[in-house]
């Protein structure tokens, strides 16, 4: 069967690495095929060039161990690099007004949702109503999830903003966790979370930008 191998170029040499892949996928040991062959007349050193095909196509490289898109590195959304829904500090102030814009907030989405309602009121088709009602569904429930996160993120950023003798026993009272940081003092020095947090941007008090700051914050 392999008497006529002579080099690479002649094309039984791919023969000859097909029945070196198939026996390995068989279970066969290498020692075991070497034998085989050489007993064909295979010489050693066409055997060698043979297992090393086999082997450098099963060994992957540095470039070919990731996919391209995998190996660069992903360039996030702007936004979502100056979201800080659980990172820095939010103080008692920001924490009120805080829960003031997320009020108004609910206030713009409930308004539209009564007007949604009002206009539905005349109609009579019920495909027109239920298409209108599962509309208002996929939109309602995003909405309550985002208002919901980002009250959750104001109790987790008023937490890191308390002083850190105090902060284990308040968050240990889970009941009133949200109604003790309405009255709780803030660190007035720098803690691990970074400098204390002052500001009446709506968008930094719920977390959606980063602080004015010069100091590198933890994560």
């Amino acid at each position: 069967m392999f008497a006529m191998i002579k080099h690479m170029d002649d094309p039984d040499f791919d023969r000859l690495v097909g029945y070196i892949n198939q026996q390995l996928s068989s279970g066969v040991s290498q020692q075991k095929i070497r034998s085989v062959l050489e007993e064909n007349n295979v010489s050693a050193d066409l055997i060698d060039q043979a297992m090393n095909v086999v082997f450098k196509a099963e060994t992957p490289t540095a470039d070919n161990q990731l996919p391209p898109i995998l190996a660069k590195e992903v360039q996030l959304p702007a936004f979502l690099t100056n979201l800080t829904l659980f990172r820095y500090r939010l103080d008692q102030r920001g924490f009120i007004l805080g829960h003031v814009y997320i009020l108004l907030i609910a206030i713009v989405f409930s308004g539209a949702a009564f007007g949604l309602w009002l206009s539905t009121r005349h109609i009579e088709d019920i495909a027109r109503l239920s298409q209108i009602g599962y509309t208002f569904i996929a939109i309602a429930l995003p909405c309550i999830g985002f208002i919901m996160t980002l009250s959750y993120s104001m109790v987790i950023r008023r937490g890191h903003d308390l002083a850190e003798k105090d902060a284990q026993s308040r968050v240990s009272m889970v009941g009133v966790y949200s109604f003790v940081l309405l009255f709780a003092d803030s660190d007035k020095a720098e803690n691990k979370y970074g400098a204390p947090v002052h500001s009446l941007n709506p968008f930094v008090i719920l977390g959606l930008k980063k602080p004015s700051t010069n100091k590198t914050i933890p994560q």
